[in-house]
């Protein structure tokens, strides 16, 4: 059988998953799945009333796991990640078929594979990223959070509970993040008039979203900006854990569309 998780997530449960064959990419979380998980609930929990109607949010997504027995059950297929190599006559390089693998191996995967490449093509290795810190977790203070909250705070004249709230989301990058939501919008001029210019540089980057206040409207502009949002719902199921929460709304989308705008491909 497959492992059921439970997962606190803020004030609500993450409960999954289930782990079924597909044969098309556009998967999606089906009754059968859904009656099964909470079932499982039922359960562990015979006490705890669980129904349909509690779900917020269900997500479904593809992995491709590496076999060549289409008759193994999907407990019995391995979820490590492989590097199938195929050498070809016609070709003067082998093909690298990368199949597996998870979020949390994804750097050690790619550190196999460029070995492979480099011993392939006779180099040895110049780099090690092995202790790279990435992301918010770089110069992560472990050990005194709270002065370095309340240090952010000072330095930008920002109050501190913003500071918390993108220290939370974005660790040590909230800094970036609070940075950008103190400066002026970068807009497309060619699609903005002078005084819709003027407007949106008088807006206060540091308000919350009319329709969720854990949001900053200068946030949502750097996060357009920065991390390649094509879509306002890429802000909201791929950038956020607004859709996650329940909180995506057509109140809400609007709100982002207006926000983000001019900073979406046109």
């Amino acid at each position: 059988g497959r492992i059921v998780l439970l997962l606190r997530y803020f004030e609500y449960v993450i409960v999954g998953t289930t782990d079924i064959r597909v044969d098309h990419p556009e998967v999606y979380c089906t009754q059968e799945e859904i009656t099964y998980l909470l079932e499982m609930i039922g359960r562990v929990f015979p006490h705890i009333e669980v129904e349909p109607s509690h779900i917020l949010y269900t997500f479904s997504g593809v992995r491709p796991l590496p076999t060549d027995n289409s008759k193994q059950s999907m407990g019995q297929i391995t979820r490590d990640h492989q590097n199938k190599i195929v050498e070809q006559a016609e070709y003067s390089f082998p093909i690298f078929n990368l199949v597996g693998g998870k979020w949390t191996t994804f750097r050690a995967f790619a550190e196999q594979v460029t070995d492979q490449a480099l011993k392939f093509l006779g180099q040895s290795r110049c780099c090690d990223t092995k202790d790279l810190v990435i992301g918010g977790g770089n110069d992560y203070p472990f050990t005194d959070r709270e002065h370095w909250i309340a240090s952010v705070a000072e330095n930008y004249q920002v109050d501190s509970k913003i500071v918390k709230k993108l220290f939370d989301r974005y660790g040590t990058g909230a800094k970036a993040v609070i940075k950008h939501m103190l400066e002026p919008p970068l807009s497309r001029t060619d699609q903005w008039s002078k005084s819709e210019l003027n407007d949106l540089d008088s807006v206060d980057q540091t308000k919350p979203l009319g329709n969720v206040a854990d949001y900053y409207i200068g946030e949502v502009r750097f996060i357009a900006e920065q991390e390649k949002v094509v879509f306002v719902e890429d802000f909201i199921r791929r950038r956020s854990n607004l859709a996650m929460l329940g909180q995506d709304t057509p109140q809400l989308r609007a709100e982002l569309t207006e926000i983000m705008a001019d900073l979406l491909p046109s």
